[in-house]
């Protein structure tokens, strides 16, 4: 009786163990899936521009900036194919000081630019902005909100506004508005940021549970205004350098 026992359990076990196992397959596969159609997402916006604009000398500059930075990251997706799962699912670099600004230009300048032709483009950033942060994970953030943003004004027309700096509090923020659709209010309180979670009628539904979580991860949180017909701002609010020092230094 008691080796049935144990045997059950043993059977049990393994059983949980493999459901687990699976479950983390099928997310870690959702997450590159995701990352693949970012990727795919920024070359249809460059082709959708290319026949009105490849005459002007400076949208082929962007054209080639774009090109060259897809290219790397289905490079990189590539290279995360190939490797074990433990370092896929984990992803982990070492947060440090770093200038956001060149982060975000790294996507203004592969997903933004190309846009100009179809859609009133307001940046702000300022010359600097140091947070504590792990640069390809907040870029991937950035690169999130802004192509959501640009599919949800269904890439043709409307104003994408970007900007970045200090909230009063000290902290670091960057932000991405867009004149889309909005959100409603039950989609907002019982959906978004939830793994899964969709508007599009094409997507996996991991881009904002994946922001939430890395910006998480830095300590950080991100705030939403949305309303129907009234377009949507995504806000990333990091501590600063200065207060994670403060905080390590207080412990």
């Amino acid at each position: 009786s008691f080796n049935i026992m144990t045997d059950r359990l043993r059977e049990q076990i393994a059983r949980e163990t493999e459901s687990r196992q699976f479950e983390s397959f099928m997310r870690l596969s959702a997450m590159l899936t995701h990352d693949l159609k970012n990727a795919i997402a920024s070359l249809s916006l460059l082709v959708s521009n290319m026949e009105r604009q490849f005459h002007r000398a400076e949208f082929r500059a962007d054209a080639m900036a774009s090109l060259t930075e897809a290219t790397n990251k289905l490079r990189g997706l590539v290279s995360k194919l190939s490797e074990p799962v433990q370092s896929l699912s984990s992803e982990h670099q070492m947060a440090r000081p770093t200038d956001l600004v060149p982060v975000l230009r790294r996507v203004i300048e592969a997903t933004v630019e190309p846009a100009r032709a179809t859609h009133e483009i307001q940046i702000e950033l300022p010359q600097t902005l140091t947070a504590t942060i792990e640069p390809d994970r907040m870029e991937k953030v950035f690169e999130n909100l802004v192509i959501n943003a640009l599919e949800a004004m269904n890439n043709k027309s409307g104003r994408l506004a970007i900007a970045a700096g200090h909230t009063p509090h000290g902290e670091v923020f960057f932000s991405v508005r867009d004149t889309g659709p909005g959100m409603s209010e039950e989609f907002q309180r019982t959906k978004l940021f939830r793994a899964f979670a969709t508007t599009k009628r094409r997507g996996v539904g991991l881009g904002l549970y994946t922001c939430r979580e890395i910006v998480r991860a830095h300590r950080g949180h991100i705030d939403v205004e949305s309303k129907r017909g009234s377009g949507t701002t995504f806000r990333v609010v990091l501590p600063s350098e200065q207060k994670i020092t403060g905080s390590a230094a207080g412990r």
